[in-house]
């Protein structure tokens, strides 16, 4: 069961490989003729309102992330679900965000990237509280569908608040920075903490700590955009 559970995985990273290059020789890439100092743009970068705190914040998502992609088999699978229930709720998630993801410019263009992540945060910790909290395969199948509308709405907004902030000529760092954050970072302490965690308790907590991590990641990107308003707003001028 664990050998074929793994196969689905390589079967479903090769599926997205070649779909990402084939997609790679499509995209409109232009050249910047300026030139870029890389370590000033990141500097530049953390100057940016709410920067520090997304970043932050993209760990902790990273770490919730984690144990989520990596033990949601296992999980239906210790409740008495098949490998094709297995399949069927990584589906649900899929058959959600993706219409959410190809609409989302559409959609969200008069709300604020800012407010967008926000939302998707509070779907990924009602979603991953109820995934946790489902007695039976299908109750958890169900759950994750709600998983997959956070994330169309979640990504597209990254994109958008990554960009938005990022000077000229350092868009492609400013993702390629999200995504060792959230990716890389985030991925693997969560990794970590996720196994210790179904070995010693259960699926059920593992996703509560899910939740708990990106709880604390919604806290921490408002915290950040309210704290680097404040500072770039002057206050009353004194008048002694």
């Amino acid at each position: 069961t664990t050998d074929r559970l793994g196969m689905i995985f390589w079967l479903h990273g090769l599926l997205l490989a070649v779909v990402l290059t084939a997609l790679a020789f499509l995209l409109p890439i232009q050249r910047f003729a300026g030139r870029v100092n890389i370590i000033a743009g990141l500097r530049t970068l953390s100057r940016q309102p709410g920067y520090v705190g997304f970043l932050l914040a993209m760990i902790l998502m990273g770490m919730g992330a984690a144990g989520y992609i990596n033990f949601l088999g296992l999980h239906i699978l210790a409740l008495g679900g098949s490998e094709a229930q297995v399949g069927l709720a990584y589906a649900a998630g899929a058959a959600t965000e993706i219409p959410v993801m190809f609409l989302g410019a559409r959609w969200f263009a008069r709300y604020a990237n800012s407010s967008l992540i926000t939302f998707g945060l509070g779907i990924f910790v009602l979603s991953w509280l109820l995934v946790g909290s489902m007695p039976g395969p299908v109750a958890v199948i169900a759950a994750v569908a709600f998983v997959g509308i956070g994330y169309g709405f979640f990504w597209v907004a990254v994109v958008g608040f990554a960009n938005e902030r990022a000077p000229d000529g350092m868009r492609a760092t400013a993702q390629s920075t999200v995504g060792a954050a959230q990716g890389g970072l985030g991925w693997g302490l969560g990794a970590v903490v996720a196994g210790y965690i179904w070995q010693y308790a259960d699926g059920s907590a593992v996703f509560w700590t899910s939740a708990a991590f990106v709880t604390l990641a919604l806290v921490v990107f408002r915290v950040g955009l309210r704290l680097d308003t404040q500072t770039e707003t002057p206050g009353p001028a004194n008048p002694g």
